[in-house]
């Protein structure tokens, strides 16, 4: 079983509530920040994230807030984290928060090494100072990238301690169709029976528990919606 989420930013169009019923979107998560691809690598917050925040609020749609990491090694990923939970003091921290692992950015136009290029150890490094960072604040946060990505160098037992999040492989891949926000920035919410074919080993439905007890999913939103 997962539960069907989608992520939203500045990068996204406005969310069609409608859009998001139609397509059994059980929750969404918001940008609240992210890293630029320049060599500064500065941190911003994302310009839409008020906007998006109270239209979720107000139509009652369950919400998670998530960051956009483009660190490559364990001080960069400490810095967002810090950044992160600086953005998130205003905040209700009832929602669930993840960071997004997926920077494949052009080595050649922008800094010089990306997520994509780094070896194993190092990007579990960067994932776990990240993940160890939110925890010394005392909250959970969720670890989001390409199911590819957990297959390989994110396989790791330390990193499935954590709760995850999988974007399909085809995320980027829109096959000669137009881009559609509703089918192409989904991620999923998986439990054990799922996350086994990646093995991960985690405990039966506790993803599936634990977001229900974190945002007070209403049934309507998913009841057989777990796919």
């Amino acid at each position: 079983m997962k539960i069907k989420a989608m992520l939203i930013s500045q990068e996204t169009p406005n969310v069609d509530i409608n859009e998001v019923k139609k397509n059994n979107i059980n929750l969404i998560f918001i940008r609240i920040g992210y890293t630029s691809y320049g060599k500064s690598k500065e941190r911003m917050k994302d310009s839409k994230f008020n906007a998006n925040y109270k239209k979720l609020v107000k139509y009652k749609i369950p919400i998670g807030i998530y960051y956009e990491s483009c660190a490559v090694n364990k001080k960069e990923a400490k810095e967002e984290a810090t950044y992160f939970l600086k953005l998130l003091e205003e905040k209700n921290l009832s929602y669930p928060i993840a960071v997004l692992i997926c920077d494949m950015h052009s080595t050649i136009i922008y800094s010089d090494k990306n997520q994509l290029n780094l070896t194993k150890k190092e990007m579990i490094d960067v994932v776990l100072s990240f993940c160890n960072r939110i925890k010394q604040d005392g909250k959970s946060v969720f670890i989001t990238s390409y199911k590819n990505w957990f297959d390989n160098n994110l396989n790791d037992e330390e990193i499935f301690k954590y709760e995850i999040l999988i974007v399909p492989n085809e995320f980027n891949k829109l096959e000669n169709r137009m881009y559609n926000m509703y089918k192409d920035n989904i991620v999923y919410l998986c439990s054990s029976e799922e996350c086994n074919k990646l093995e991960i080993k985690l405990e039966k439905n506790s993803v599936i528990d634990k977001i229900k007890a974190l945002v007070k999913i209403p049934l309507k939103y998913i009841k057989n919606k777990f796919e």
